[in-house]
């Protein structure tokens, strides 16, 4: 998802509207045009951004791309361990002028690959080729937005967004080949029921 997708969900679910003309003067267009059409440009873009804005869905998932490294096999405990993922991991982004900063309090729930036999072969042959270097999409269904102050993370001031993980999934280090996938409990109950609903 693009920076401006994850700021205008900031924004939407904080209640607290953007300012489209400051956007406006840090798109690419207004940059490059003349000085003559700059007021113009300006104008357009703040105008394409707020229509954009009022058309954002908050119950859309987000979807966070990102590089982990997976441990050594477990074989005691049979699975791997995806160390990027720690308590005090965020995903950030910038758009605007502004940071803003994903926060999944039940990213650590999903550490933990559980995996036997020929499934964990496969990890593990696709993460020993990649000097254990592998993707996680993690789809996050935003809930929050705290816009009464900004919170310093690594020496920055971000925007906080946070929710929770709808399912994640693991793949190889080009990101085109899955090989692992958990869903939350929530929302697989939802998609039954759903299921359920859909035969009845």
């Amino acid at each position: 998802t693009p920076s401006e997708n994850v700021a205008m969900v900031f924004h939407k679910l904080s209640g607290m509207p953007p300012n489209f003309k400051k956007w406006a003067l840090m798109t690419k267009e207004y940059e490059e045009a003349s000085k003559f059409d700059k007021v113009i440009v300006r104008d357009k873009k703040a105008t394409d951004l707020q229509s954009s804005f009022a058309l954002t869905s908050i119950s859309e998932p987000i979807v966070i791309n990102t590089p982990v490294y997976v441990s050594n096999y477990s074989f005691t405990n049979k699975g791997f361990l995806i160390e990027s993922f720690r308590e005090d991991t965020y995903f950030s982004y910038e758009y605007g002028g502004g940071d803003y900063a994903i926060v999944i309090p039940d990213l650590i729930e999903y550490q933990w690959i559980a995996v036997e036999g020929e499934k964990a072969k496969l990890i593990d042959d696709s993460a020993i080729a990649q000097k254990r270097r592998m993707r996680a999409i993690v789809y996050f269904e935003p809930k929050f937005a705290d816009k009464s102050a900004q919170m310093t993370l690594d020496g920055r001031p971000y925007w906080l967004l946070s929710g929770k993980i709808r399912n994640i999934a693991l793949y190889d280090a080009s990101g085109k080949k899955i090989l692992w996938e958990k869903m939350s409990k929530t929302y697989s109950d939802k998609k039954q029921r759903e299921l359920l609903n859909l035969y009845q």
